[in-house]
């Protein structure tokens, strides 16, 4: 289930960077931005997602403690730029969702539980 949530979440946000390329004055591009560091964001955003598909429990520190940090600033800038105005809704939308993505991900435990109950320390 959670594959299928981040494989959507790159879908919706592949489209919506190819949307504002190409699809100048549409109805759906009035609730995204257009703007060249959104482009750069949804990008960076969506590499990161795919660390997240191509990579299996347990991660290693250094990159639970990147989409960790990830997580916190893109829900931290999408509040404040929500706020101030200069964030159309569904860019909002998309971040925050990828921001609690992030967040639940970056606090995985640190071993894995399978099925038979054998513990596998991360490595």
């Amino acid at each position: 289930m959670k594959n299928i949530l981040i494989s959507v979440t790159i879908g919706l946000l592949g489209a919506m960077f190819l949307a504002s390329f190409t699809a100048h004055g549409a109805v759906t591009t009035w609730l995204i931005s257009e703007s060249i560091d959104y482009q750069i964001t949804r990008l960076a955003v969506i590499g990161l997602l795919f660390g997240l598909l191509f990579s299996r429990p347990p991660r290693q520190l250094w990159f639970r403690l990147l989409i960790g940090a990830g997580g916190i600033c893109l829900a931290l800038s999408s509040l404040m730029l929500i706020m101030d105005y200069q964030m159309h809704i569904l860019d909002m939308a998309m971040f925050i969702e990828v921001s609690i993505i992030l967040s639940i991900e970056a606090l995985e435990n640190a071993v894995v539980t399978t099925g038979e109950n054998k513990k596998v320390p991360e490595s």
